[in-house]
Formats: structure tokens, C-alpha cells, sequence
């Protein structure tokens, strides 16, 4: 299940080699330390470099590969709401998880920075 290939991933959008970065100490999404992928000419995120995340349960994305589970930011519509995305960064899938009355999950603020050591999201 390793997406770890031996050249960096490429932006989909200018289609030029990811330039390596790590997620500042004081990063209070749970992401302090984590290694990922930018394009420094599209100045866009590609994908985090780990496989923090990503399992066979997930649903499968555009490309026909594992997606990876996050927590998105406190800036977002639905402040820490788990969703699915491709897990390189290769296609624009995006699909929330949400409960039995199509609500999108959420991380309660208290518990973001401790699922930060969880494999699954």
C-alpha cells in the first residue's frame, strides 16, 4: 500500500516535480513535523508524504487508487471535518464523510492534535 515512489510526485496542474517541504512545529492542525509535497510554481499543495491516512477501506479515488483520510483545517466550511482525497494529489477527488443523517463527520477541536499519532486519518 506504499505510495512512496522513487521520484516526487508531480503538480497536476503544471505537471512539474513536487519540491519536498515539512509542516511547521507550531501547527495546530495535528501536522507539526510532517513531511509533503508543493509546487513551487503553481504555489499549490500536491500531497503529504507519508501514509498517515491511507487504507484499502477508503473508497477508491479518480486515479483507481487508495485515498487518504484527513482532518481538514479550522478555516474550512466544516471546521475539522474528516473527508477523502486522492492521496497523491493526481486528481481532484473530494468526498466528505459523513453520518447516517449526511452530516460530515467532525474532530472535536480537543482531539485534533491527538489523532495526529492515529495511522487512519
Amino acid at each position: 500500500m506504499t505510495i512512496t515512489t522513487l521520484e516526487p510526485p508531480r503538480c497536476p496542474k503544471c505537471y512539474e516535480h513536487g519540491i519536498r517541504q515539512t509542516v511547521n512545529g507550531n501547527n495546530s492542525n495535528g501536522n507539526a513535523g510532517r513531511s509533503y509535497y508543493i509546487c513551487d510554481l503553481c504555489d499549490r499543495f500536491i500531497c503529504f508524504d507519508d501514509q498517515r491516512g491511507i487504507s484499502p477501506a477508503n473508497p477508491r479515488c479518480r486515479c483507481g487508487r487508495y485515498t487518504r483520510r484527513q482532518i481538514a483545517g479550522t478555516e474550512k466550511e466544516v471546521p475539522h471535518g474528516i473527508h477523502y482525497v486522492c492521496a497523491r494529489g493526481w486528481c481532484s477527488f473530494y468526498v466528505k464523510e459523513v453520518d447516517q443523517d449526511g452530516v460530515q463527520r467532525q474532530v472535536p477541536d480537543r482531539l485534533v492534535g491527538t489523532c495526529a499519532s492515529y495511522s487512519y486519518i
